[in-house]
């Protein structure tokens, strides 16, 4: 990849490794952030929620929202009590859900 930068764009090969370095610093920078990674995975996880729902697939439901909480009361955030275990999807019963 290096060589194709270096020849399509007529750039000198230090430079192109000084692009790499920056690039890499980026991404790791990026994939290392916790609020990006917060945010990434919260989203990821109202995805899974959502087509869960409509699935009518409450043991995913209950799992995600048990890995959504824990992530809020790690956050710092004020997920109220705090329970020292979350309940197993067994344990919820979705009652009146359809």
């Amino acid at each position: 990849m290096r060589r194709d930068c270096i020849d399509a764009w007529d750039l000198s090969e230090p430079y192109v490794r000084q692009l790499e370095r920056e690039a890499a610093r980026r991404v790791f920078g990026e994939v290392t952030d916790p609020q990006l990674v917060s945010v990434n995975v919260g989203q990821s996880l109202a995805r899974a929620i959502e087509a869960a729902e409509e699935a009518r697939d409450w043991r995913t439901v209950v799992q995600a929202g048990a890995v959504w909480y824990k992530m809020a009361s790690l956050g710092g955030g004020d997920a109220g009590a705090r329970p020292s275990e979350i309940p197993d999807d067994e344990s919820i019963d979705p009652g009146g859900m359809p």
